[in-house]
């Protein structure tokens, strides 16, 4: 059980470095901002570099490979684990930071804990996040599915029952302007972020 604030908690790095990590359901692996790799001083490999996209902002990062020693989460730590971090412009970081985004040392997917784990909970009343080992047999189907590596959900809009990904990292509600009505009209708004 970690303390929780909106997708939002504390972990440790190299054993004593207490840093801010946001919990994207949707991303995949780890990211690390530049200022913690220059921070320890991590090696990183420069020779090799991949892109990430964030396609709800319409931008596209730079990636180089580093190795986090150690990250521990609640109870939990992790060593070795590859990660990348993201070389960015000045305006895509400003961007980012307008949108409340990129506010964190540290970024993780939830299928960083795949194999780890059986199941998470989002506490949000009593700001609790819950890792959970051994998971009980639910008496209740759950409400959200895996699809593709990542959390969905289904639900119904004028009568039509559509599914939908529950991404925490996303600044806005994305629906297609086809299941867009006058009841919901306000997703068409600009800026309108969820």
């Amino acid at each position: 059980e970690i303390d929780f604030d909106q997708f939002y908690f504390n972990a440790i790095v190299n054993k004593n470095d207490t840093v801010k990590v946001f919990f994207d359901t949707c991303a995949p692996g780890i990211k690390i901002s530049q200022d913690l790799v220059e921070k320890h001083n991590w090696k990183t490999d420069t020779t090799y570099y991949g892109y990430s996209t964030m396609p709800a902002m319409g931008m596209t990062f730079k990636n180089y490979a580093v190795f986090l020693q150690s990250l521990k989460i609640g109870e939990f730590e992790f060593k070795n684990l590859p990660s990348y971090y993201s070389i960015m412009s000045q305006e895509q970081e400003e961007s980012l930071k307008d949108k409340g985004i990129e506010d964190h040392d540290i970024l993780i997917g939830i299928n960083v804990f795949e194999d780890l784990i059986d199941g998470v909970e989002f506490d949000f009343e009593d700001g609790k996040l819950r890792l959970i080992k051994n998971l009980p047999e639910l008496e209740t189907t759950p409400n959200f599915m895996m699809a593709d590596a990542k959390p969905a959900v289904e639900f119904e809009l004028s009568g039509k029952t559509y599914t939908a990904f529950v991404d925490t990292g996303s600044p806005r509600h994305v629906l297609p302007d086809a299941l867009i009505t006058e009841d919901n009209s306000y997703y068409k708004e600009k800026g309108n972020y969820g």
